[in-house]
C-alpha cells in the first residue's frame, strides 16, 4: 500500500467514529453497607451537566494507566467513544503517527485530541470542511515551533561543551542565567525578577541540552528520549571509572537512583550509642570528563557511537543496537559488579543466540567462536580468558548464590568485549543491513 493510499484509506475509516459515538453510561457511585460511612471525592457523580458544553470525560484504565475511552458534552449530553471503540480509534491514531507527515512531530495525546475534536465537530455541524489528515496537518504546522531543552546532569564536571548524538553536554554559568533571564524579561512583563531567578538558579551547572521542531508535549518527550539515549553513549565509555568504588557515575538527574550512602546509629547492650555513622552506597567524587577524557573517547569510538543515535532509522536491527547501548549504559551504572558479568553475558547473548530456540545452549563456547575473532586479532587470548572466568563468576552467583573474588582487569576486559561488540553491530547496520537477523548471519552462529 502507498503512501497515498494509507491516507485515503484513514479519511475514509475515520468517518465512522461519527456515527458510532455513544451516550456516556457512567452511574454514581453505589452506596454499600462497607462505604455508607465514606465520605468526600469519588462519592458522587455529576452526570447532569445542563448548559455545559466542550466538558470532557477522559477515563483512564486501572490496568495500565492509559486512555481507554473518551466523552465530551455536547448540548446537554455526554457522547463519545466508549472501551470498545476506542480499541479501534487508537489503532487508527497509531497508523497516522507512523506517517511521515506526523512521524516524532506530534505525540500520540495531540493526535488522539486533536481527531476527536475533528469528529465532535463533524457531529455538531453534520459536515466535515476538511478531510481529517490535512486537518491534523495543519494543527501541527500552526502549533509546532523550536524548543530547546536542558536537563541536569549529576556527577560530573566538564572542561569544554562537546556533543553526543543531536544533544550538546553544557555548563551553566552564572553569566549564562542572566543571559537567561533578560530574554526572559523581554517576552513578559510585570514579573518578580527573584523567583525568575531563583528558578533558573536550579539549572546551574552540567546539563545536556536538546532541540526539536515540534508541538509542545512531543518536543519534551522525544528531547528527554534524545538526551537519555546520549548520555548512554557517554555512560559506554566510562567502563574504567565503573570499578571505582569512589567515583560517581553521571546520569541524568531523574534517573540517578536513590541515596547513595546508609545512615545508620549504634546501640549495643548497656553501651551508650554511638554517634551516627555512614557507609557509601556509591561513588562520591564527581567525574571528570577534561578535553583528554574526550579526545580519548574519540579513539575507542565515542563518535561512532554519536553519529549512529543522530539517524532515527525504524529498522529492527537499529532498535536492537539503540536497546544494547541503553543496557550497556546501565550495566556501567550497576554497583555491584557480579550484577555487571549477569548483565553483560546477558547482552551478548541476547544478540547472538537464536531467541526462538530455547535449547540453544553453550553461550560461552559460541561468544568465544564465532564472536571474539570478529572483535580482535592480537588480543584473542586474554578476551578468551575474561569470557571463561566470566562465566564461571556468572554461574556460581547466580546458581550458587556464591561471589567469589573478583578480578578488575577481567571485569574490565569483559566490558571492553560488550563496547567494542556494539561497534560491530553499528558497522553492520552502516554497511547497510536492517533486520535483526543479520547479526546472527554476520557472526555465522550455527
Amino acid at each position: 500500500m502507498t503512501e497515498n493510499q494509507g491516507i485515503d484509506e484513514i479519511n475514509n475509516s475515520a468517518f465512522r467514529f461519527v456515527g458510532n459515538l455513544v451516550p456516556f453510561k457512567g452511574q454514581p457511585e453505589t452506596v454499600t453497607e462497607e462505604n455508607k460511612n465514606l465520605r468526600g471525592d469519588g462519592t458522587e457523580m455529576i452526570l447532569d451537566l445542563g448548559e455545559i458544553d466542550n466538558f470532557e470525560i477522559n477515563p483512564i484504565s486501572p490496568i495500565d494507566g492509559k486512555l481507554n475511552s473518551k466523552y465530551r458534552s455536547v448540548k446537554g449530553r455526554i457522547i463519545g467513544i466508549d472501551e470498545n471503540g476506542f480499541i479501534e480509534f487508537a489503532a487508527m491514531i497509531e497508523n497516522i503517527q507512523q506517517l511521515p507527515a506526523f512521524f516524532a512531530k506530534c505525540d500520540f495525546n495531540f493526535l488522539v485530541q486533536n481527531t476527536f475534536d475533528w469528529i465532535i465537530d463533524i457531529y455538531i455541524n453534520g459536515r466535515a470542511p476538511i478531510m481529517l489528515i490535512d486537518y491534523l496537518r495543519e494543527k501541527i504546522e500552526n502549533e509546532s515551533k523550536e524548543h530547546t531543552l536542558y536537563f541536569r546532569i549529576d556527577g560530573i564536571q566538564m572542561e569544554d561543551d562537546f556533543a553526543i548524538g543531536n544533544c550538546q553536554i553544557t555548563f551553566i554559568s552564572d553569566q549564562s542565567i542572566e543571559g537567561f533571564i533578560n530574554s526572559y524579561l523581554q517576552k513578559k512583563e510585570a514579573v518578580n525578577i527573584d523567583e525568575i531567578r531563583t528558578g533558573y538558579q536550579i539549572m546551574k551547572g552540567v546539563n545536556i541540552k536538546a532541540s526539536i521542531t515540534s508541538t509542545s508535549d512531543n518536543a519534551k518527550n522525544i528531547c528527554l528520549r534524545e538526551a537519555e539515549l546520549s548520555m548512554d553513549v557517554l555512560k559506554c565509555f566510562l567502563g574504567g571509572y565503573s570499578l571505582n568504588q569512589y567515583y560517581a557515575i553521571p546520569d541524568l538527574e531523574h534517573r540517578k537512583n536513590g541515596a547513595a550512602r546508609l545512615s545508620y546509629w549504634v546501640f549495643a547492650s548497656e553501651v551508650v550509642p554511638s554517634a551516627p555513622d555512614f557507609k557509601n552506597l556509591g561513588g562520591f567524587i564527581a567525574l571528570p570528563i577534561d578535553n583528554a577524557f574526550i579526545a580519548e573517547a574519540k579513539k575507542r569510538g565515542i563518535e561512532i557511537f554519536s553519529n549512529f543515535i543522530k539517524k532515527k532509522f525504524t529498522d529492527s536491527l537499529y532498535s536492537e543496537i539503540t536497546d544494547a547501548i541503553q543496557r550497556f549504559a546501565k550495566i556501567i551504572s550497576t554497583s555491584n559488579n557480579y550484577e555487571k558479568v549477569v548483565k553483560a553475558i546477558s547482552l551478548l547473548e541476547g544478540c547472538i543466540l537464536e531467541r526462538s530456540n530455547k535449547s540453544n545452549g553453550n553461550g560461552e563456547g559460541k561468544i568465544k567462536k564465532y564472536v571474539l575473532p570478529k572483535l580482535t586479532t592480537n588480543q584473542i587470548q586474554i578476551f578468551e580468558k575474561s569470557i571463561r572466568k566470566a562465566y564461571h563468576v556468572r554461574n556460581l552467583y547466580v546458581h550458587n548464590s556464591t561471589e567469589i573474588p573478583l578480578n578488575e582487569q577481567d571485569l574490565w576486559v569483559l566490558l571492553e568485549i560488550v563496547r567494542l561488540f556494539i561497534i560491530k553491530l553499528i558497522n553492520l547496520h552502516e554497511s547497510g543491513k536492517r533486520q535483526f537477523e543479520t547479526i546472527q548471519d554476520f557472526f555465522l552462529v550455527t
